[in-house]
């Protein structure tokens, strides 16, 4: 349990993943967003049968479902949008002086990694290239859907930056584009470059990961925020006793760790918690 009121996980590949999943957490998340792009155009190119592994979740309802599709090589790219209702504003300051319900737009993504094994064939160059399209859609589907109204962009983006205690950088130049527009991605103590990335995510010591190096490539972004974050925390961290055919084993839930940002949506707003985390 992680305490969010919304989640988004990706790298929920098959199906019976995805319901599985569903199923289990209804009664702390019954609200769910997700596309089956399996099902969507000519998938045979693509891996995974052509699924996107994307999957919304949220205490409460999410309304103004949508989706866009990103430019993408082998493996199919998806943006989740919603909106879910976080308070009240009594005042009506934008509805005339008639109290109103206080919006937040929530985004899930997961963006393409710019270090594969195999050759790239797609339209953009290289990986890298592609990963630097796939950030400026996200940044465009965002402001066009969301405007100046608060927002959090949460996933896996493939790219972040160097830090102490051995955290190296990840796709540096794609990262810069992606903080470049304004986006406060969300640290403990402040914004980026003023605080230094806290932890790495994709850690050689996760048992799941057969990362080489220290990475932080997974974020929570605010954008449009009237105030920081109030608390970020790192989160499944530690190991869970798994049964398998030839016995129980310890292992960690995935092999990225996650990230909880409790933020208020605005000043009218009580916090909101706000989780992200890989699933294999």
């Amino acid at each position: 349990h992680t305490g969010a009121d919304v989640i988004c996980l990706q790298e929920v590949w098959r199906p019976q993943d995805l319901d599985s999943i569903k199923a289990g957490v209804k009664k702390t998340f019954p609200h769910a967003h997700w596309i089956d792009t399996a099902k969507v155009g000519d998938s045979s190119g693509f891996s995974d049968g052509g699924s996107n592994g994307l999957l919304l979740l949220s205490r409460t309802p999410i309304s103004d479902e949508g989706s866009f599709a990103l430019d993408a090589t082998a493996t199919r790219r998806l943006v989740l949008h919603g909106t879910i209702v976080v308070g009240t504003d009594e005042a009506g300051v934008d509805n005339g002086g008639k109290p109103q319900a206080v919006v937040e737009h929530i985004y899930c993504t997961q963006l393409g990694r710019t270090q594969q094994s195999d050759a790239y064939h797609g339209a953009y160059d290289s990986w890298s290239g592609e990963q630097a399209r796939q950030i400026a859609q996200l940044a465009s589907y965002v402001a066009k859907t969301s405007g100046a109204a608060s927002s959090v962009v949460m996933g896996d983006f493939g790219c972040g930056p160097t830090g102490p205690g051995g955290l190296d950088a990840r796709a540096p130049d794609n990262w810069l584009k992606l903080v470049g527009g304004g986006w406060y991605v969300a640290w403990p103590g402040g914004p980026w470059p003023k605080i230094s990335p806290p932890w790495c995510t994709e850690c050689p010591n996760n048992t799941l990961a057969q990362a080489a190096r220290n990475t932080l490539t997974d974020h929570i972004f605010l954008v449009n925020h009237d105030r920081f974050a109030t608390e970020v925390a790192r989160t499944f961290g530690g190991l869970v006793a798994v049964q398998l055919p030839g016995g129980s084993t310890s292992t960690h839930l995935s092999d990225h760790l996650g990230i909880l940002v409790q933020a208020p949506a605005r000043e009218i707003s009580g916090p909101l918690c706000y989780g992200g985390t890989i699933w294999m």
